[in-house]
């Protein structure tokens, strides 16, 4: 009898775990609100070894209307809702042994979360925007690279500048670019071509450029709240200045102040020449003809003049400005 009653309490545990399988693996088509249907500018933030994306790597995904999904040109379809869950539609790419999550059909988009088939192991996260309504999977381009220093800035400028970039904004592309816009100031804080660049807010409506990302990096590492520095005898305040002149005609230029960056060595014409180029990146292209002359090169002033040829928009421009960095 013993052994009857064990069988049988072992076959009901059996019948148990075989029905909480079945509904495990419950699944049922899912259809995406229209207002899904678009191209969205995404970043993976990576959780485990073994996906197939690394970390920080910027993704492209497009929403079909007839319910595909496209991941970097790779199309997808037929997705499902599993377990009853309406928040998600997920789609399984099969060949690679990876499913996609996207989040929420209820709430609005919120994420992709990106796993092996069934879920696990989970691998990480795609977060970002919609960027279009463009649905053509084949005219997806990769979204720009999010390198380590673009990242570190980011957090340093959220930890440490908290009054023009405050925590949680995400990571969005546009074109060429890589960019955080905070909304409760109106920033934005965008990289391109290796240079960072500012605009909105308390930085104006007009593009400033803050100069290359390895020096900005420098600038923000030896910052501190408060207004000091770990390194505050090597921060200095710049201004430029000038004029330029295009088909005859001098227009004033003094379109860029800068505060708390490093200073050029002035008597190193190489470190003058990319200070020029990394302040000027977004505002004058093909810089050439550089004159350079010193006005002053003192313990809490360093000045100089500088006179080029440039071209903005396509359009030549003679340049004659004057930097002035003080303390």
């Amino acid at each position: 009898m013993s052994l009857i009653k064990n069988f049988k309490s072992y076959a009901v545990l059996l019948l148990v775990f075989v029905h909480q399988i079945a509904l495990a693996q419950t699944e049922t088509a899912a259809t995406l609100p229209a207002s899904f249907v678009g191209t969205y500018n995404l970043t993976y933030s990576l959780s485990a070894a073994g996906g197939p994306f690394s970390s920080n790597q910027a993704v492209t995904l497009v929403v079909g209307s007839d319910n595909s999904l496209c991941v970097d040109g790779k199309t997808l379809t037929s997705p499902v809702l599993r377990n009853g869950n309406a928040h998600e539609a997920i789609w399984k790419d099969a060949t690679a042994s990876v499913e996609y999550a996207l989040s929420s059909l209820v709430s609005g988009f919120n994420e992709v979360n990106v796993g092996g088939l069934g879920g696990s192991p989970f691998y990480g996260q795609l977060r970002g925007s919609k960027s279009s309504d463009a649905t053509s999977c084949s005219s997806t381009t990769p979204a720009p690279l999010v390198t380590a220093s673009m990242m570190e800035i980011f957090e340093l400028a959220e930890s440490k500048l908290a009054d023009f970039f405050p925590a949680g904004a995400v990571t969005l592309f546009l074109d060429s670019y890589v960019y955080r816009f905070y909304e409760a100031t109106g920033v934005y804080l965008a990289f391109a071509d290796g240079n960072v660049f500012l605009l909105g807010g308390g930085f104006g409506e007009a593009v400033v450029s803050a100069g290359s990302i390895s020096s900005v990096l420098t600038a923000l590492e030896v910052y501190e709240v408060g207004g000091g520095s770990t390194a505050s005898t090597d921060l200095w305040n710049l201004s430029i200045s000038g004029t330029l002149t295009t088909f005859g005609n001098t227009i004033n230029f003094s379109g860029i102040s800068l505060a708390n960056i490093p200073a050029p060595d002035l008597d190193n014409t190489s470190e003058i020449n990319e200070e020029i180029n990394s302040t000027l990146a977004g505002v004058a292209t093909g810089i050439s003809s550089i004159a350079i002359t010193v006005v002053n090169n003192s313990s809490t002033q360093r000045t100089f003049d500088v006179a080029f040829s440039a071209t903005a928009n396509g359009i030549a421009i003679s340049y004659s400005l004057r930097y002035d960095y003080t303390k």
